[in-house]
């Protein structure tokens, strides 16, 4: 059986008052952090960390995987020693 509009008032009322509890906190936490961001901006920063660190580890994992004995290599080599074999 389904309530009715006027029993579910007390839940709408409830909903609204956390929601509304909800929103003022996150009003106040991005009072406080918005302005230092302004300030010190720090996504600039964080990407170029994070592209360097990734180019550090692409030039890396080129550098194993060009050597004679890598697995890369290893593997390569079975597939085409399996089909292409030498008379």
């Amino acid at each position: 059986m389904t309530k009715n509009r006027k029993d579910n008032a007390p839940d709408y009322y409830t909903f609204i008052m956390n929601d509304q509890s909800r929103l003022k906190k996150i009003s106040v936490i991005l009072g406080q952090r918005l302005p230092l961001y302004k300030k010190f901006p720090q996504s600039h920063t964080f990407i170029q960390e994070e592209q360097q660190k990734v180019n550090t580890l692409k030039a890396e994992l080129i550098d194993i995987l060009k050597r004679e004995n890598s697995p890369l290599q290893k593997s390569l080599a079975e597939i085409f020693n399996c089909f292409i074999k030498k008379p």
